[in-house]
């Protein structure tokens, strides 16, 4: 078997048990196998295998419709994985990392503009979300958590120990 051969089966492998540990359906597993191939005739993916998995993973995910119970034509974008469970599996340890990786995979795999667009949404979400935490934590602080020293009677208090 040649290096090359060995090379894609090895490939072939690790991304077959990713699938499984995500318990990722058939067809999203062989739409985002194809598009890595593809990719990976055209470029040169650099870095962890695993990361490059992640981004076709995820692209297939976006590009596939679920229906679901309810309306007549009621569907939910995806399958229905979990982006994190699919950044932990693929040890991708945070949200702007993949948001490089999936931005440079867009550009590669050739995939339309609303895939970029919904990339910049999933951007600005974790950006507002720690915003408004910076901003509120104070007030929060003071609205639920009540200090060690409260001497306020209630039904919930811990006992002093």
């Amino acid at each position: 078997m040649s290096e090359n051969n060995e090379s894609a089966s090895n490939f072939r492998s690790q991304y077959e048990d990713l699938c499984r540990e995500l318990n990722m359906d058939r067809e999203t597993e062989d739409l985002s196998w194809k598009m890595f191939e593809e990719v990976l005739q055209r470029s040169t993916l650099e870095g962890d295998s695993l990361h490059w998995f992640c981004c076709a993973l995820y692209a297939a995910c976006r590009l596939s419709y679920t229906p679901t119970v309810g309306e007549s034509n009621a569907i939910v974008m995806g399958n229905c994985i979990s982006l994190n469970k699919m950044l932990r599996c693929c040890n991708i340890s945070s949200i702007s990392e993949f948001i490089s990786k999936i931005k440079v995979w867009h550009e590669m795999a050739n995939l339309p503009c609303s895939f970029l667009r919904q990339i910049e949404r999933l951007e600005r979400t974790p950006g507002i979300t720690f915003h408004l935490y910076c901003r509120y934590n104070d007030i929060f602080e003071k609205l639920f958590i009540s200090s060690r020293y409260d001497k306020k009677n209630t039904k919930y208090r811990r006992p002093d120990y």
